[in-house]
């Protein structure tokens, strides 16, 4: 994206740029598992970043299903879709390599991302709600 100019005066110009961080981690609840999804790559991918999307355990189909499409839209290893439990989604937390993880999910479950993504320093969406 080209940066955005929001404003000037007489003594500088204001300009938002949008800045890749590189792999983005995307953890998502059972429920609406497909916009929950595109909540988590679409915005990831338009600002350059690679995206490793684990959807719940519950309703991986759904989000599996994209899998395809995502071949047919980005070129290979842009948007990757993993399935697992509860100790997939810690690896995904704590590896190095993932810069930033984005969780829609329980509160309980948001402190233990927000604990187990210190120590990388990753920066961390969290959307939190429900049991």
């Amino acid at each position: 994206l080209k940066p955005e100019s929001v404003g000037e005066d007489k003594a500088a110009e204001y300009k938002i740029f949008y800045s890749p961080r590189g792999v983005v981690g995307g953890i998502t609840p059972w429920n609406y598992p497909i916009l929950m999804a595109a909540s988590k790559m679409l915005p990831s991918v338009i600002v350059g970043n690679t995206c490793v999307l684990k959807p719940s355990p519950y309703t991986p189909v759904a989000t599996l299903q994209l899998a395809g499409l995502a071949m047919e839209a980005f070129p290979p290893g842009v948007m990757n879709i993993v399935s697992g439990g509860d100790e997939l989604g810690k690896l995904m937390t704590e590896h190095p390599r993932i810069a930033q993880i984005s969780f829609t999910g329980s509160a309980a479950t948001g402190k233990r991302i927000m604990a187990s993504s210190a120590p990388t320093l990753k920066k961390v969406t969290l959307e939190l709600g429900g049991n």
